[in-house]
């Protein structure tokens, strides 16, 4: 019999070798130094895109017709007529009243001749031949009397109730902005002092300034002070 093979005592199982570190000479991305390093970037990034988007909004804010009201307001609270005539067209107003109240002054002569049985149509047409050439000297007057009533509102000067302009004061009335085509009409209304509401009529004059250029409701003002003022004719 072939004898057994006999195992040695000690039998050593060769350690395997260590893996070998990966080294890489570029830094992690998400390393810490990485990040410090990008911070100031994008920090700067997160801040223009801030002032950017709050720039814009400030940028329209200012181009906005409340905007210009709101500014009228501050130069109506100082006094001060030559700010506040920045935000109202007052030639183009002025003419504008004073063409609808002329209209009611000839209406006004044409229904007494037409009440006037004894009136010949010679008398009828010399009415308004007479009407019509005193109409010009009759707006002038008007568009002064009106310059001077805006800048008595704009002193704080005027009879409480006979003047639309002392809606455009602060802190007075209800104020709605609503967009008609490329205008915007300010209605004012429950004013104290005032029977009546006022529309105005705002364009915009250049990127920043909205103006005043019309009194929409200017006939219903007229008839409202015409009702107040009967009562003390009688």
């Amino acid at each position: 019999m072939e004898e057994e093979k006999k195992l040695p005592e000690e039998t050593t199982i060769p350690k395997a070798e260590a893996t070998p570190a990966i080294t890489t000479d570029k830094t992690d991305v998400l390393s810490p130094v990485k990040i410090k390093k990008r911070w100031p970037w994008i920090l700067g990034l997160a801040i223009i895109v801030v002032l950017a988007v709050f720039g814009g909004g400030v940028y329209y804010a200012l181009t906005t017709p409340q905007y210009s009201m709101w500014q009228m307001q501050k130069a109506f609270q100082k006094k001060d007529v030559a700010q506040a005539q920045k935000y109202i067209d007052v030639t183009t107003v002025a003419d504008q009243v004073a063409g609808v109240v002329a209209e009611i002054a000839k209406k006004a002569i044409q229904d007494q001749f037409a009440n006037n049985a004894d009136a010949t149509d010679e008398e009828k047409q010399q009415a308004d031949q007479y009407f019509a050439s005193m109409l010009p000297q009759l707006k002038t007057q008007l568009a002064s009397e009106f310059q001077k009533n805006f800048e008595s509102s704009v002193n704080g000067a005027t009879v409480q109730g006979d003047n639309p302009f002392d809606a455009l004061g602060a802190g007075k009335g209800k104020a709605v902005f609503k967009k008609d085509g490329g205008d915007y009409l300010l209605t004012v209304s429950e004013v104290a002092g005032l029977n009546y509401s006022v529309v105005f009529r705002l364009q915009k004059k250049n990127s920043f300034t909205w103006q005043i250029v019309a009194i929409e409701n200017i006939n219903e003002i007229i008839q409202s002070l015409q009702d107040q003022a009967a009562p003390a004719q009688e």
